[in-house]
């Protein structure tokens, strides 16, 4: 199962710019890469987080895609693996998607940018 979430940030440049790497000390992922364009105009920061398995839990891994430009950030959360069939009520913990995004939410509220989910929609074919 696998499930993508994107977000657009908006705010002042630097705080965008400074966010990748905020996030990624503070949170703690696996892996991180950063590719920025010979100019400095654009970044594109990812970050991996993996979650070992647990007593009836599958392996879940979130990536978390930042794309920087001069003017917004825009933040894919891309979640795979996990439990796809039936969940135990006994379960109570909170998945790995969930706290990456309620951790980029936060961060973002805290230093006052403005953060929109975007939701694409699936055109309709007309045809004959």
């Amino acid at each position: 199962m696998s499930s993508i979430r994107k977000f657009m940030v908006f705010g002042p440049s630097d705080t965008l710019q400074r966010m990748p790497s905020v996030l990624a000390t503070s949170s703690k992922p696996s892996h991180v890469y950063r590719y920025q364009t010979p100019d400095a105009d654009e970044t594109v920061d990812v970050l991996v987080y993996d979650e070992k398995p647990k007593m009836h839990q599958p392996n879940m891994s979130v990536t978390l895609i930042l794309e920087y430009s001069a003017r917004s950030l825009k933040i894919d959360v891309v979640s795979t693996g996990g439990r796809v069939a039936f969940r135990s009520a006994l379960m109570e913990e909170v998945p790995l998607n969930e706290v990456v995004t309620d951790h980029v939410l936060d961060y973002s509220k805290r230093l006052g940018l403005t953060i929109q989910e975007v939701f694409e929609t699936v055109g309709s074919e007309t045809g004959s």
